[in-house]
């Protein structure tokens, strides 16, 4: 049986020169995979805009399970049509790379490795730079090797290495924990990832969310975890009920710099009769308004 030929393969060293008879056109030189010399012509408009990608900044893509990732464009690649009967040009592509989980070898889910993953995408395909915040109307999802679900993120944080990282929970539980009433109890983990593996859906997203969301639906109906383990940070907490979204959010933020400080810190006897801000005290509790 003949192996089958890709319709198109990626073509990496190629030579762009002028081209006198066209001044709105560049050509192409470049040896196919067969090691046959090739010459093609590109607009320039195409080329250009192509080129305009990398500029060395971060740029974004949209990933196939939902949410968009930052990703780096750092290369041109040509895809040459393998086919003598189609009159099909080459297509211009970038190569890009971004972070992604490790996922072993017949393990739907990942232990928690991140690794670095190239793409090649059409220059349509990159996208403006993402923004990182807490302010906007972004959500968050995260593809653990089950198919991207939503989290809230309470905080991001700045390590020593120069390495971001997100803290977040379930989105599930912080949506029960505004919906119960005052006195209810809501076991959840913490959370942390690095920043660049993390998702975001913008406002015109609606349905990729809701599309998580029931994905999300379905993992705890299989009675796995939605969140490996291995990304749990510190023990798990109860959360407060019927409260806002920014009081559970400063509840969560506070909470983790209270551990984080146990962690790191030997407790003396002045620390100890000292108030501690990561408590939740009665003036926070008189903080936290109702939702």
């Amino acid at each position: 049986m003949k192996s089958s030929i890709p319709f198109r393969i990626p073509v990496e060293s190629f030579i762009v020169l002028g081209e006198e008879d066209y001044e709105d056109k560049y050509r192409l030189v470049y040896f196919d995979p067969k090691g046959r010399r090739q010459e093609a012509h590109i607009k320039k408009t195409i080329f250009e805009t192509a080129l305009a990608k990398l500029d060395g900044t971060p740029k974004a893509i949209a990933r196939s399970s939902g949410g968009i990732v930052t990703a780096q464009p750092y290369q041109m690649v040509l895809y040459h049509c393998m086919s003598d009967t189609v009159g099909a040009g080459p297509e211009l592509r970038i190569k890009v790379r971004f972070k992604d989980f490790v996922r072993a070898e017949g393990e739907r889910m990942t232990s928690g490795g991140i690794v670095t993953v190239t793409k090649n995408v059409l220059p349509d395909e990159i996208l403006q730079p993402l923004k990182y915040d807490l302010k906007s109307n972004h959500r968050f999802l995260v593809d653990f090797g089950q198919g991207a679900i939503p989290i809230t993120v309470f905080s991001f944080i700045s390590e020593p290495g120069g390495d971001s990282v997100a803290m977040f929970v379930e989105s599930e539980a912080v949506e029960r924990s505004i919906r119960e009433r005052q006195g209810s109890r809501i076991l959840t983990h913490r959370y942390r990832v690095t920043r660049d593996v993390l998702r975001i859906v913008r406002d015109t997203g609606a349905r990729e969310f809701e599309a998580a969301k029931a994905n999300y639906d379905r993992i705890k109906k299989l009675g796995i975890p939605a969140v490996p383990q291995a990304l749990a940070s510190g023990p798990s907490i109860d959360l407060p009920t019927g409260f806002s979204y920014q009081a559970v959010s400063e509840y969560l933020r506070r909470s983790m710099h209270r551990y984080n400080r146990e962690e790191n810190e030997q407790n003396t006897v002045a620390e100890s009769e000292s108030r501690d801000d990561g408590c939740v005290t009665s003036d926070f509790l008189m903080y936290m308004e109702p939702a």
